[in-house]
């Protein structure tokens, strides 16, 4: 299929492409994302897939092939996610939040092309407070299928964890033995595969927890 030159799109300081949900093949781009990622529209045709393993951060990839297999399934009619990129040849990552919506489907009503639109996540805006609501809410969102690991005892405990609790302060607060709270640490930290308490604060607050 043959796209337009619509120049609207490249009026817009966001990303807007369109791709091939079997291969994952970049169809059609805006200006701007070739801008954006230092790659050319034929460039991201050619990679194909690997095109987002380049310029997606590793631990957000599997969001597009989250994605993929939704549309594959006909299971959810659009997609939303926060994912951090990078330019071609840099160490510097950036956010940006976005949905991905069916555009083409086959003969068998099978979607066919997704069309996708991402805008960058500004540290400063002019809604500061109602910025920082969202961008935790659509965090948990993204990171829904990791907080169902936990149990709800699992959850209170990393609740407090955050807030800077001891272990013994913990089990004071919950009513339960010291020993329990070190247990239920061990399986949060097994669960989301960190090695002490401050990578698993780390890793939380990322889940938006």
């Amino acid at each position: 299929m043959s796209y337009p030159d619509i120049r609207l799109f490249d009026f817009l300081p966001g990303i807007v492409y369109v791709s091939d949900n079997a291969t994952k093949t970049i169809q059609w781009c805006n200006s701007y994302f070739e801008k954006e990622s230092g790659y050319s529209l034929a460039e991201m045709n050619a990679m194909g897939m690997e095109f987002f393993r380049a310029v997606m951060h590793p631990e957000d990839f599997s969001q597009a092939v989250n994605a993929q297999t939704k549309f594959s399934q006909n299971a959810q009619p659009q997609f939303y996610g926060f994912c951090r990129i990078r330019k071609k040849n840099s160490d510097q990552w950036e956010w940006v939040n976005g949905t991905a919506v069916p555009f083409t489907f086959d003969a068998e009503g099978n979607v066919k092309e997704v069309i996708c639109m991402f805008l960058k996540v500004f540290p400063k805006t002019d809604t500061p407070a109602q910025a920082e609501r969202l961008f935790n809410v659509m965090r948990q969102i993204t990171h829904e299928h990791e907080l169902k690991k936990f149990t709800r005892k699992e959850k209170a405990i990393i609740t407090l964890a955050v807030q800077g609790h001891s272990e013994k302060m913990m089990a004071h607060d919950m009513g339960i033995q010291q020993c329990t709270v070190e247990f239920h640490l061990r399986n949060i930290r097994r669960k989301l595969d960190v090695p002490n308490m401050q990578a698993l604060i780390s890793k939380v607050k990322d889940l938006g927890l």
